[in-house]
């Protein structure tokens, strides 16, 4: 047996004491500790005890505990009882017996919270698209920049432009109120420069102004009885001409969607399945019903978007017909009206990345975290 090998043979001499621990029950599976060769000689389930070289106390030394595990070192330095040495012929072996009333017990205290408090496990948190690590806390540096220039921009008169837009990231980043489209545009667009580098990706991310501008067309598109003659807005045309082709090289969109000006939930469009998903961090504000409602004019104008902008193979067989809305169950509550926009772009990149929503598991210190490297990385983008 290997174990041979791994075991040294005793010896008299102190200076072998150290040899001790290879024997741990670490490299002696359970089924084979019955019989144990140690130097010519058989030892049982209650092992023979070797010398006083091979003591407690010795043992002591090579742990570095005063508290050996019996099951570390078993088979090595148990103290005999007296009668037990009457087999080990000329050999000398120690007669000290354990009669301190407080030694074993302390022992099994101190053991005790090893067995009773396990260590817990790490967190594993999801990295995004284009290895991005939205929970790492953002340098002091960047934060310290980050403010130092919103605080600037809350001087600057609304109608110039950049100061509006920079502000706009401070409800994102302090989770204290709820975003504009404007906010999440940048968001958004940063995302989509992380997507740009990985061309075999076949899911676009559409800024949420899109769908905005899609709901104010859908007053006209309902009045009018032959739908194919309703010409859509001028500001939708961009997303089909400047950007990847739906179908063609996308299969999923996605976006950040506003229900009733105050709650944020990422939305999903399968153009395979020719149906929405919805993923939302509080499903039960607002309801199920009133988000089903307010994607009703999206999934009814859809397909007649498809059939004029995109390329589609089977577009002869297209019947127009409005996509199903369903919703995608999240294991995750974030009732803070805050939290919605930065959990709906968190729980739209991990489908994007092929990250399991079922697993997910967020604090709200990891949400304000991926809240402030979001508001971050927009505020770079240009």
């Amino acid at each position: 047996m290997w174990f041979q090998q791994e075991l040294p043979h005793p010896s008299p001499a102190p200076a072998n004491v150290a040899a001790g621990p290879s024997v741990s029950s670490k490299f002696v599976p359970e089924n084979e500790k019955e019989t144990i060769s140690v130097g010519g000689e058989t030892h049982g389930s209650d092992p023979v005890e070797e010398p006083s070289e091979f003591g407690v106390e010795k043992n002591d030394e090579v742990d570095g505990s005063s508290n050996p595990s019996p099951s570390k070192f078993k088979g090595v330095g148990d103290v005999p009882a007296a009668d037990d040495a009457a087999g080990a012929g000329a050999r000398r072996v120690s007669k000290r017996k354990h009669n301190s009333p407080q030694r074993l017990p302390s022992m099994q205290k101190k053991n005790a919270p090893a067995s009773s408090n396990p260590t817990p496990p790490t967190r594993v948190l999801p990295v995004f698209i284009g290895g991005f690590n939205a929970f790492a806390p953002p340098t002091l540096a960047n934060r310290d920049a980050f403010l130092k220039r919103l605080n600037a921009a809350k001087s600057v008169d609304v109608s110039s432009g950049s100061g509006y837009s920079i502000s706009s990231l401070g409800p994102l980043f302090h989770c204290n109120g709820v975003c504009s489209h404007e906010a999440l545009n940048r968001v958004v667009t940063f995302i989509r420069n992380r997507r740009d580098r990985l061309p075999s990706a076949r899911f676009e991310f559409v800024p949420p102004s899109f769908f905005l501008e899609l709901m104010h067309n859908y007053a006209g598109f309902d009045a009018i009885k032959e739908k194919h003659k309703f010409a859509f807005s001028t500001p939708i045309k961009p997303q089909f001409m400047h950007r990847l082709g739906w179908y063609t090289h996308v299969d999923f969109v996605y976006s950040p969607f506003l229900i009733k000006k105050t709650h944020w939930v990422g939305l999903i469009v399968d153009l395979k399945m020719s149906a929405m998903y919805v993923v939302d961090s509080n499903s039960a504000c607002p309801s199920t019903v009133d988000v089903t409602s307010y994607l009703t004019p999206i999934s009814t104008m859809l397909p007649h978007l498809i059939s004029r902008y995109c390329l589609v193979t089977n577009s002869g067989e297209m019947k127009f017909r409005p996509f199903p809305i369903s919703q995608i169950e999240v294991p995750v509550l974030l009732e803070h009206p805050g939290f919605s926009s930065v959990a709906a772009l968190i729980l739209l990149e991990m489908v994007a990345a092929d990250q399991p929503l079922n697993m997910l598991d967020l604090t709200e210190e990891e949400v304000r975290l991926a809240a402030e490297n979001y508001a971050i990385a927009a505020l770079s983008v240009g």
